[in-house]
């Protein structure tokens, strides 16, 4: 049973990630058609707020860029 529960919580995290849709544009071709591969937060050491970095792959040109997203 505590296997089944830690499985559960990964999958509830998983798809809570996949809700979030991320509005991005390709900075060398201006496609809104990405694909995030990563994402990770950083928080600054004096700084309450973290910041959420996301690593996006363009579909259309195959470019890759990151992004920062205030939380």
């Amino acid at each position: 049973s505590r296997y089944y529960d830690s499985r559960k919580k990964k999958e509830g995290k998983k798809a809570m990630s996949e809700q979030l849709t991320i509005k991005a544009k390709c900075p060398k071709c201006n496609s809104e058609d990405v694909k995030e591969l990563k994402s990770w937060t950083i928080k600054g050491r004096h700084q309450r707020t973290s910041t959420k970095i996301v690593l996006l792959l363009c579909r259309n040109c195959g470019n890759k860029f990151r992004i920062g997203i205030k939380q």
